[in-house]
C-alpha cells in the first residue's frame, strides 16, 4: 500500500517556523564567525606591513619609512600646533606642520606611505582592512565622510600612520617604548569592535566612542586590538606614547 501523502498546510507551517527559527539563531553565529576572520585578516595585514616597515628600516639606516598616511594629505592643519604651541620637530628645527606641506606639496600620492612602502609590500590589498566600511565623519576633524565608500577605496589605505615616527627622523632602535608605540592602526574604531556597525553621518558617528576597538601594530612588530575603554585606550595607550625624540622624555 502507498502511504505517501504530501504535507498538510500545518505541517509546512512548522517546517517553515523550524527553519526560521534555525536561521535566527543561525545567522548572528555565522555573521560573529566572519566578524572574527576579518579581525584575523586585519591583524595579519599589519603584521605583514610591520615586515615591511622592519625591511625598509634595514635599507634606510634604520629608520621608519618617511611618508604620510590619508590623514596627513586631507588635514595637514592638525600638525599645527600642540598644547598651544608650534609643534616642533627637533630634527631639524622645523615645524611638522612644514614638514608635513612640504610632502604633500613635492608630490601628495608618491608621498604616501603605501607608495613608499611599495618596494617591500607587492600586495596593495594589504593595506585593506577587509571592514572598512568608511566613515561617517572623522574623530577629531569632521569631514563629510565617504560616502558609501571605503576609506581603501578612496585612499588606498585602511591604516592610519603614525608620522612622527617618520618626520623625526628617529632611529627604529631608538624608540624608548616600542612595545607601546603605535606605527599603524584602524582608521575607525567601529569596525572591530563589539558593536561593529555602518558609517553615521556627522556626529552621529560618534556617539558610541566609548564601546570603539582599534586594531594597532606597534613599533616592536606585535599587533593587538585596543579598546576604547579605561586608562588604556587607542589614546592613552598608543598616541599619547612618546616616540622618543622628545626632549621632555
Amino acid at each position: 500500500m502507498n502511504t505517501r501523502r504530501g504535507f498538510t498546510l500545518i505541517e509546512l507551517l512548522v517546517v517553515i517556523a523550524i527553519i526560521a527559527i534555525l536561521a535566527a539563531i543561525l545567522f548572528p553565529v555565522l555573521a560573529r564567525l566572519k566578524d572574527r576572520a576579518d579581525q584575523a585578516t586585519c591583524l595579519s595585514n599589519l603584521k605583514q606591513l610591520g615586515v615591511a616597515i622592519d625591511l625598509y628600516s634595514q635599507d634606510n639606516d634604520d629608520r621608519f619609512p618617511y611618508g604620510i598616511d590619508w590623514w596627513d594629505r586631507l588635514f595637514p592643519s592638525r600638525w599645527s600646533t600642540r598644547n598651544g604651541y608650534p609643534w616642533l620637530n627637533s630634527s631639524n628645527g622645523r615645524t611638522f606642520y612644514q614638514e608635513i606641506n612640504s610632502l604633500v606639496a613635492a608630490d601628495s600620492r608618491n608621498t604616501s606611505i603605501d607608495v613608499v612602502l611599495s618596494p617591500y609590500v607587492k600586495n596593495p590589498e594589504l593595506w585593506h582592512c577587509p571592514s572598512d566600511t568608511g566613515a561617517g565623519a572623522s574623530e577629531w576633524w569632521f569631514a563629510p565622510g565617504t560616502q558609501n565608500k571605503s576609506i581603501f577605496d578612496l585612499y588606498h589605505m585602511s591604516y592610519g600612520y603614525r608620522t612622527e615616527v617618520a618626520l623625526s627622523q628617529i632611529m627604529c632602535s631608538r624608540v624608548r617604548h616600542p612595545s607601546e608605540l603605535n606605527i599603524l592602526e584602524d582608521s575607525m574604531g567601529y569596525w572591530h569592535s563589539r558593536y561593529r556597525r555602518p558609517p553615521r553621518p556627522g556626529v552621529d558617528d560618534l556617539a558610541d566612542e566609548r564601546f570603539w576597538g582599534f586594531n594597532v601594530l606597534f613599533a616592536d612588530g606585535h599587533v593587538k586590538n585596543i579598546t576604547d575603554h579605561a586608562l588604556f585606550d587607542i589614546r592613552t595607550g598608543a598616541w599619547w606614547t612618546s616616540v622618543g625624540y622628545e626632549p621632555w622624555d
